[in-house]
């Protein structure tokens, strides 16, 4: 049959979380990107294809190639243009607007005329958002189908929300008299213990994965890595 490179012939191919790939599938996917052929599973005959590739990652893949885990010809087969997107929680100027598009997505497909009290905004806005757009996303469809009435509250947010606590005021001032840390520490901190309370409140990896907006591989990737930081901190002590 004829495979998604073959699809995207003369077009534009999306390979998101590239990071995940399997190292064997990456050998092929560096033949294709040499070559720019393809042969079909069973095939005997290879085709010349004229795609344009563009892949996304939420993975260091620098960390990733000393890992080993991640071919180094392939990473500069990908990195030729890079362009970084900040998480969420660095550009929440742009939270408002996203969350209008979603909920008018939602609008379109439900339905419902539905809108997003002033104090819902606010709290958006001081919330860390972990799981970035997806997450945004994912509350929004739940805010949109869960609210009974057709203004949806800061009251509706929290109950989503949960256990994600928003930053008190003292819990600010009393972080600034402590110590500063590096911000990818503080932030990785933050993550380890959001994904750990995602998890607790799941019944499955599956659904912990879809609250969270990210792929089963990288739950299954990340909640690894909580444990062997724990193991790491426990022999330490």
């Amino acid at each position: 049959k004829e495979g998604l490179f073959e699809a995207a012939h003369t077009g534009t191919i999306f390979l998101d979380e590239i990071g995940d790939l399997p190292y064997p599938m990456q050998v092929k996917l560096l033949n294709v990107l040499q070559d720019y052929k393809v042969r079909r599973i069973g095939g005997k005959t290879t085709k010349e294809i004229d795609v344009r590739v563009i892949a996304a990652t939420n993975s260091d893949l620098e960390n990733l190639v000393e890992q080993k885990k991640f071919r180094l010809d392939l990473y500069y087969r990908l990195n030729v243009l890079t362009i970084t997107i900040p998480p969420l929680r660095e550009r929440k100027e742009d939270i408002p607007a996203l969350a209008m598009h979603f909920l008018s997505m939602m609008k379109h497909q439900y339905g419902w005329d539905k809108r997003l009290d002033s104090s819902v905004m606010r709290q958006m806005m001081e919330y860390a958002w972990p799981g970035n757009v997806r997450e945004l996303k994912n509350v929004i469809e739940r805010l949109y189908l869960m609210s009974e009435e057709e203004t949806i509250t800061a009251k509706d947010f929290m109950e989503i929300i949960g256990r994600r606590k928003l930053p008190a005021r003292s819990d600010c001032t009393s972080q600034k008299e402590k110590p500063p840390r590096p911000l990818k520490d503080a932030v990785a901190d933050f993550e380890n213990e959001y994904i750990t309370s995602v998890l607790e409140q799941s019944a499955s990896l599956q659904e912990c994965a879809d609250l969270l907006g990210i792929s089963l591989s990288t739950l299954v990737r990340k909640k690894r890595a909580i444990k062997n930081a724990k193991s790491s901190a426990h022999r330490a002590e």
